[in-house]
């Protein structure tokens, strides 16, 4: 993992009907790496609405928002290998910002996820103490 460029996420559920985003995206995002995801029609699109900001500056990420399965992962494969064939310092010029974008963000949801159930436990176990 640590001598990749990209990363093709294959998230763990299909559903159309909601996003589950795991450790497979967060990983990609900690290591600033530009990502496709094979997963349910518009995960990249949950994603952003969270604050997220994906590549749809470098990629055709149109094939989030296809509702048939085989037909969108094939087209984020396409995508993929779109990718593979160019410059890499091109393309981290341009993704740079979103990386970084990125990475402050999931550093703060994490931080906020904490500090919420630290918070839910003091209060609810306020009367114990």
């Amino acid at each position: 993992f640590n001598k990749t460029l990209y990363s093709l996420v294959c998230e763990t559920y299909d559903s159309n009907k909601f996003s589950f985003f795991t450790e497979k995206v967060a990983r990609s995002i900690i290591a600033n790496r530009l990502f496709i995801v094979i997963s349910g029609q518009h995960y990249l699109k949950n994603l952003r609405s969270i604050g997220f900001k994906t590549f749809d500056n470098v990629i055709d990420e149109s094939y989030d928002d296809v509702e048939d399965n085989e037909t969108r992962w094939s087209m984020a494969l396409e995508q993929a290998t779109w990718l593979c064939t160019q410059n890499f310092d091109n393309i981290i010029q341009k993704i740079a910002p979103r990386l970084l974008h990125n990475s402050d963000l999931i550093t703060r949801l994490e931080i906020n996820t904490l500090a919420k159930e630290l918070n839910e436990f003091l209060i609810v176990n306020k009367s114990k103490m």
